[in-house]
């Protein structure tokens, strides 16, 4: 009786032909909003969507999409983990999204498993590459990181080489290769700003001195996210 009964609790549950179709037409109105640029809008149809037909995968992925450009980063990672163990496998592209998401939570350790996964499927995305390395920088596997670096490095366009510039003169100003460190961040045209403030901190470790800005730096460098990055290497 009690598998009867569940069964019969199943068949209930589930969304019926009706259901189904409403759920893709309503997921359709979405993805006109999205791409006439009404985002609440979109929000609001793909969260419909996914009410109506929960196994319908791809209105989780767009409420996803839609969510981070909100800045609702904790709505955009329960859709896009949704989405991902919604069934099938999960494309890199959402792995990828899922994974930036999480770095700009500070969810690194669930970054790492979801930017892995990324690039088992985007191989040669450079993106994946930095955000991967940012992830093993805030957990100092600094020798992975460097190796991720040093490929963008080679072959990365001139934005990517700059952000891996910067985060390679952040790793060994940790590893106290204050010269190195120094070298890397000054040619960080690109970031002005951060550049400034961590050849600051550079010089004052080089002169012996105490922390310049309570070693935390603040390290926007175009993943989509400005998560902060402890640069005292002596914390």
């Amino acid at each position: 009786m009690p598998l009867v009964l569940a069964l019969l609790l199943t068949l209930t549950a589930a969304p019926n032909g009706e259901q189904r179709a409403r759920a893709r037409l309503v997921h359709s109105r979405g993805q006109l909003a999205y791409a006439q640029g009404d985002l609440n809008r979109a929000k609001a149809s793909f969260a419909r969507a996914t009410t109506l037909d929960p196994a319908f995968i791809e209105p989780w992925y767009w409420l996803g999409i839609t969510c981070e450009r909100l800045g609702d980063l904790p709505g955009a990672e329960k859709a896009l983990l949704r989405a991902v163990e919604s069934g099938g496998e999960p494309t890199g592209p959402v792995l990828k999204l899922l994974g930036s998401v999480q770095v700009r939570l500070k969810k690194f350790t669930w970054a790492m498993r979801s930017l892995s996964g990324a690039r088992e499927l985007l191989p040669l995305d450079r993106d994946v590459m930095l955000l991967l390395a940012y992830c093993l920088v805030h957990m100092e596997e600094y020798e992975d990181a460097a190796k991720l670096l040093s490929v963008v490095l080679k072959k990365g366009d001139a934005d990517q080489r700059a952000r891996a510039r910067v985060l390679l003169g952040i790793l060994n100003y940790r590893t106290k290769k204050l010269a190195r460190a120094r070298m890397l961040i000054a040619r960080g045209d690109r970031f002005p700003g951060l550049r400034d403030r961590l050849l600051s901190l550079i010089m004052r470790k080089e002169l012996g001195l105490r922390r310049g800005y309570g070693g935390t730096v603040s390290l926007s460098l175009g993943f989509d996210s400005n998560p902060a990055l402890n640069a005292d290497p002596d914390r």
